[in-house]
């Protein structure tokens, strides 16, 4: 990879790390609901009256529109609005691989490698750390079950695109964008309140979160990964998502000044060490297959 690609794949990573901060700074202000409503509205106009559909279908733009907007976005800021650390979040998301994986052998018969499925169990023992504390009462166990349900959430999501197949991020996430709003807006009515006043009444901060989340958070950094995926392949960059979960709970801790428990830091690491072995998926299974190609046979 060029030094020019190296830095774009740090500003995306970056982009959505601090998303996280973001997030967690406009819900001091904004409900959920309302939050991730205006946040879509803020990615869809004025850039889909410039960027055309360019043949995507308009039932992939329903689908994940709905797929992303009112489940996985749902799940991810009701989790933090319960209390879901922002780096937690951000980590605990990516297991969304495990609910892919099960989602695939489901659906498809696409059944994981020896590498996957270690990186499952690996992941799942994290979890399970996490999960006993708050099961235990230590800490809130509500958030966690919803944050879970946004990383299942999300292997939705991709099982969908899987389907759909290949599509330009920048184009998509544009029109996925319109709609979710009306749905959200529906139910922001229905259980939230003072929605006109808080809008008119929001500060800086949450001026400022919602923009961000909005336009880098959203299209920028999404049309930056997929030229990177277009330019070097999925395998190549797909595990630098690792970096997302890094920057979140390194931002978290020097601006929010979250802490977590002992036993959060070692369900935590267990679950990062299960994702970095998934991340590295393909290059660990060929080190593997290249292995038992080499292998001499036992002697009879």
């Amino acid at each position: 990879m060029s030094i020019s690609s190296i830095v774009l794949v740090l500003v995306a990573t970056l982009i959505w790390g601090s998303g996280f901060i973001a997030i967690e700074l406009g819900l001091n202000h904004f409900p959920p609901l309302l939050f991730i409503a205006l946040r879509f509205i803020i990615s869809a106009v004025p850039l889909v009256f410039f960027i055309d559909r360019a043949g995507i279908k308009w039932r992939w733009i329903i689908s994940i529109g709905l797929a992303v907007g009112v489940f996985f976005y749902v799940f991810w800021y009701l989790a933090m609005w319960y209390g879901m650390p922002a780096g937690m979040a951000a980590l605990l998301l990516q297991t969304q691989f495990i609910f892919t994986t099960l989602l695939s052998i489901l659906l498809f018969r696409k059944y994981p490698n020896i590498v996957q499925i270690f990186a499952m169990a690996v992941c799942s023992i994290g979890l399970y750390i996490i999960a006993r504390e708050r099961l235990e009462g230590i800490t809130p166990f509500l958030p966690f079950l919803i944050i879970m349900g946004g990383a299942a959430s999300w292997g939705l999501v991709h099982i969908i695109m899987q389907k759909a197949g290949k599509m330009n991020q920048l184009r998509l996430m544009v029109w996925v964008s319109l709609i979710p709003p009306i749905p959200l807006l529906i139910l922001s009515y229905i259980f939230e309140s003072n929605q006109l006043d808080i809008i008119l009444n929001m500060d800086h901060t949450a001026l400022l979160a919602l923009l961000y989340t909005g336009i880098p958070g959203t299209v920028i950094s999404f049309a930056i990964w997929g030229h990177l995926i277009q330019k070097h392949g999925a395998v190549t960059i797909a595990p630098f998502s690792m970096l997302i979960p890094v920057f979140a709970i390194v931002l978290s801790i020097a601006f929010l000044n979250e802490d977590f428990s002992v036993l959060s830091k070692i369900g935590a690491s267990v679950i990062f060490l299960g994702l970095l072995v998934n991340a590295f998926n393909v290059q660990l299974s060929t080190v593997f297959a290249r292995r038992s190609k080499k292998r001499p046979l036992a002697p009879l």
